[in-house]
């Protein structure tokens, strides 16, 4: 039996770029739409106190099936196993957290690009923590904002620095949170508050609002009211409908995947984790690790 294939958070890093990953996941979508990615929504195994274990299963035909485990009560390690659909064999295992992040990065900056296509104007973000940034990563191959407002309450100035270096936008830190948000053309909430950290009249009645983080009924980033008179769409309406205690946003959300053109209003993205794109951007990884080990 040959030697199983184990990557980490830095063979994903070395091996993985905006442009690919987000093309990974364009493709992705592309499969969804037309019915050919496996993606039923996530299991989730109560572990008492200590957590919760989450697995999600899929994949597609020509790449292979697998899983992505992980507990929630740290949420630290992740792992990401391939299956090769031809043989049936192990294809390999990725560990870490940021082939979740990058995934999740690709997918909002696709749901960003779907409302503004190459540029758009200011954009805020609320949070400094790895999924903001994921975030953004990902949406410098796809889309260059005016001027990134970020605010935090932890690192703001910090991560405004370090966008700007890496991407070569114009960042700043934001005073609060308002600051931010008001007279931006796109906003970014990647915080894991179970309290709104905006008010609904900050976005322009055209602004676009994607929500990262928490989005139930018992605990939401964005509040619901932000929804009213806004396309509401998803990466998974399927995991969307499955979240314990239902979802804040209470209408049925529109599928990134099949969503056209969008002119003349405000939209929400509500981040939810296609199930099965884990998998095929795990395969392009163990696919690159075998070109370039």
């Amino acid at each position: 039996m040959a030697e199983l294939t184990v990557l980490d958070d830095g063979d994903v890093a070395r091996l993985l770029t905006p442009a690919a990953t987000v093309a990974v996941l364009r493709d992705a979508l592309a499969r969804h739409a037309r019915g050919e990615l496996a993606a039923p929504p996530r299991a989730r195994v109560p572990l008492g106190p200590g957590g919760t274990l989450v697995a999600s299963a899929g994949g597609a035909a020509d790449v292979g099936y697998g899983l992505r485990c992980y507990e929630t009560g740290f949420d630290v390690e992740q792992l990401t196993v391939v299956w090769s659909a031809a043989t049936g064999l192990l294809a390999g295992v990725v560990t870490g957290r940021l082939l979740g992040e990058y995934r999740t990065g690709a997918l909002g900056a696709l749901a960003v690009a779907a409302v503004r296509s190459g540029h758009c104007g200011p954009l805020a973000v609320l949070g400094c923590g790895r999924q903001a940034w994921a975030q953004l990563w990902a949406l410098s191959a796809l889309v260059e904002p005016a001027e990134v407002r970020v605010f935090s309450r932890h690192g703001g100035s910090a991560f405004a620095g370090r966008v700007a270096e890496s991407f070569g936008w114009r960042a700043q830190a934001a005073s609060d949170a308002k600051t931010a948000v008001v007279g931006a053309d796109v906003v970014l909430l990647a915080t894991n508050s179970q309290a709104p950290v905006i008010e609904p009249d900050w976005l322009g009645p055209l602004a676009h609002v994607s929500t990262i983080g928490p989005k139930t009924p018992a605990g939401h980033e964005l509040p619901p009211a932000a929804y009213r008179d806004r396309l509401v769409y998803t990466d998974s309406a399927a995991q969307v409908a499955t979240y314990p205690g239902g979802c804040a946003y209470d209408g049925v959300p529109r599928e990134l995947s099949t969503l056209g053109p969008v002119s003349g209003r405000g939209t929400a993205y509500l981040s939810a984790g296609l199930t099965g794109t884990e998998v095929l951007l795990a395969g392009h990884v163990l696919t690159e690790h075998e070109r370039n080990p």
